[in-house]
């Protein structure tokens, strides 16, 4: 089985230099690399776009690139990031040059020669390869190797090392650091979930699932002004335009994320979800006008000052199996009535719950949320949407209380609400001034600066 590789857009690059000289008579290019990028060099070879055996064409293009850069040609910097001593496997060499376009390229190359391939080099052979073979106008190219082992060809892309998850500290003071702590989570049972209850488990459940909107309002250079990425579209007997850089939103947020989340899954989008304009929020350094924070039992601040949100601090709890002994409290009045997203920011860590609960009281009731603080935290994290009265208070509260004892609970800050881009601070742009538009329009770039 071969792995197909879509080099159609990768060999771009390569067309105009690679064309330019293929119909020249006795003359074609193989391509090699550089610290510039891809280097086509000339080959007296019989080359030529309407050769009749395109099975030769082939052969002779690639064993010209197996045989690497001349002496004068490595002293300019050129090389090949194909392993020396590299060959077609006779005879079949290239088995397949089929009428729609399909290339199989199988190589033998000495033992061990792979043993230090990595992603980078791959994608250098891919595109050396796909280029040179450019002039013959292939659709689809497949590059196997013999595994000695296995007595097989393989595609060359099974012998990559897997690409290792990328992990961030965050642990900073010593009252932090502790082992892994694992708790059964939360969730509820049943398809699809009542209104108000914990996210139901399913086929996605234990995953995280990262979803783009994408296009949405940014800085336009050229007009000093903020346009959407793609333009109305006027599409009558529709009232008004069609933007797609909203409809894709629309379609996400209304749809797609619910879905998921229906799933079991951990979604993230990298636009805003809730689509309202208003927003309060409720830091427990300073809460803010019409809102509060407020604490019972036994709190600590964190002992590196600056490292809550916004740069200020945060307080934590130490947890207990049974009744709770602290609890923290934000409260906030919203301006009218209406859904909207609650969000929460914490720092994470080993230490922390795995099972950190928030309560939020809402207008029909109210669900208790289950967070892991070890991980997903210093952004705004989702704990649902919920329907609250404007003008009354709203209100989410965490406590102590866990599966497991003698982690830490943090509390930081609480949102709810979308919110409107209106103010440039700490957003890396070069605008001049903001959108004054709902966060949930605005393009990713921003969005992800803001989260």
């Amino acid at each position: 089985m071969g792995i197909a590789v879509g080099m159609a857009v990768l060999a771009l690059g390569l067309v105009g230099m690679v064309t330019s000289l293929a119909g020249s008579a006795g003359v074609g290019l193989v391509c090699f690399w550089s610290a510039q990028g891809p280097v086509c060099v000339e080959r007296t070879i019989p080359t030529g776009p309407r050769m009749r055996d395109q099975g030769k064409q082939a052969r002779a293009l690639l064993k010209a690139l197996l045989a690497g850069p001349t002496a004068g040609e490595t002293r300019q910097g050129i090389w090949s990031a194909i392993p020396p001593g590299t060959a077609l496997d006779a005879p079949r060499e290239v088995t397949e040059m089929q009428s729609n376009g399909i290339v199989v390229v199988r190589l033998k190359a000495p033992p061990g020669a792979w043993r230090e391939l990595d992603h980078e080099t791959f994608e250098i052979i891919v595109r050396q390869i796909g280029g040179t073979l450019e002039p013959l106008e292939w659709r689809e190219l497949y590059i196997q190797t013999w595994d000695p082992i296995a007595g097989e060809f393989v595609p060359l892309a099974d012998l990559l090392p897997p690409i290792p998850a990328p992990r961030k500290e965050t642990l900073l003071s010593d009252e932090e650091r502790g082992e892994e702590i694992s708790a059964p989570l939360a969730t509820a049972g049943g398809q699809p979930p009542a209104p108000g209850q914990g996210q139901p488990r399913g086929a996605l459940s234990g995953k995280t699932v990262y979803v783009s909107a994408g296009h949405g309002w940014q800085w336009n250079d050229y007009v000093n002004d903020w346009r959407t990425q793609r333009p109305p579209y006027p599409n009558p007997p529709y009232v008004g335009p069609i933007i797609e850089d909203h409809n894709n939103a629309e379609a996400v947020n209304q749809y797609l994320l619910h879905y998921l989340w229906n799933a079991g899954a951990q979604v993230w989008p990298v636009r805003e979800r809730d689509m309202s304009g208003a927003e309060v929020v409720v830091d427990n350094d300073d809460p803010g006008p019409g809102a509060g924070y407020t604490e019972s039992g036994l709190w600590t601040t964190a002992a590196v000052t600056g490292t809550g949100y916004a740069g200020t601090d945060y307080r934590f709890a130490t947890t207990v199996t049974g009744t709770p002994t602290a609890a923290a409290v934000w409260t906030a009045t919203l301006p009218t009535d209406g859904r909207y997203a609650v969000y929460v920011w914490y720092r994470p860590g080993y230490g922390r719950a795995p099972d950190a609960r928030y309560t939020i009281h809402h207008a029909g009731g109210e669900t208790v949320v289950s967070v892991n603080q070890q991980h997903h935290g210093l952004t705004w994290h989702y704990v649902g949407s919920y329907g609250f009265r404007g003008g009354r208070v709203a209100c989410v509260t965490l406590t102590n209380q866990s599966a497991v004892t003698g982690a830490v609970v943090v509390a930081d800050a609480v949102r709810f609400g979308g919110g409107t881009f209106n103010d440039l601070e700490h957003i890396q742009t070069d605008a001049t001034y903001p959108p004054d538009k709902p966060w949930w329009e605005i393009a990713a770039f921003y969005y992800t600066q803001r989260a």
